[in-house]
């Protein structure tokens, strides 16, 4: 579960009332279903979490269908309140297992616009 935002506008560390030791905390593991039940919250976030699954398709496309994704940036943080503006970007960290019969070559080789950085960063 994800928690909700804390004062400052950022995703707590910990869960709240929990003591630091505690494993419900950052990165909280969750599945994409609750990622979307609690951003997508104006037409900027949905645009957003479309790439992402449209990523996580391509992603699919040469059978990495094993492992699992960091998100982090503006996107998990209440910048509409804290900046007045919209999350600029999702960033996002995949850790994933080398299909069968595969090596990063050959995926590299199949689809290298899949493994480049789109760093959009000011």
């Amino acid at each position: 579960m994800i928690p909700e935002w804390n004062m400052a506008g950022v995703l707590p560390p910990v869960s709240p009332g929990l003591p630091g030791a505690h494993p419900n905390r950052s990165p909280y593991e969750t599945d994409l279903d609750h990622v979307i039940d609690q951003f997508a919250t104006s037409p900027d976030r949905i645009k957003m979490l479309k790439g992402l699954l449209d990523f996580r398709l391509e992603l699919s496309k040469v059978g990495i269908t094993k492992g699992f994704q960091w998100l982090d940036e503006s996107f998990l943080e209440n910048v509409e309140d804290l900046e007045s503006r919209s999350p600029r970007d999702i960033d996002v960290v995949t850790f994933y297992y080398l299909p069968e019969g595969e090596t990063q070559q050959s995926l590299l080789i199949k689809q290298p616009a899949l493994f480049q950085s789109s760093n959009t960063k000011d």
